[in-house]
């Protein structure tokens, strides 16, 4: 083979493999983003049980309450992949920054509004 070809070889080789460091700072950043995620759902579903059942629904049974908290759980858990698809499709037609951004600021907006409600 010829120098060019060799040389291009290589150079696909290397832009083929994924520099270290940033495989691991992205299983990384995906890990911390994972557990955040699961320990939000574990104290809403603590939550749930414990408090959400008698401050939303006190005219229910105690055993009603608890099961229409956890409906309410299960809805929004049930509704992430719908969530996932929506978001993925504006990543990829505005780009990632503004996706996660726009994820994070109706996160923080929605806590907020539970936080102002009445009750």
């Amino acid at each position: 083979m010829s120098t060019f070809q060799d040389t291009a070889m290589e150079t696909t080789k290397q832009a083929a493999t994924p520099d270290r460091a940033n495989v691991r700072r992205a299983v990384t950043a995906a890990t911390i983003g994972t557990v955040i995620e699961w320990f939000d759902y574990a104290l809403y579903g603590a939550a749930s049980g414990l408090v959400i059942n008698k401050l939303f629904f006190p005219q229910f049974s105690e055993l009603g309450g608890i099961l229409a908290a956890f409906a309410t759980f299960a809805v929004g858990f049930f509704i992430r992949p719908l969530g996932g698809v929506i978001i993925a499709h504006f990543g990829d037609r505005f780009g990632r920054k503004p996706a996660l951004v726009f994820t994070i600021a109706s996160m923080g907006l929605a806590t907020v509004a539970m936080g102002l409600l009445p009750t």
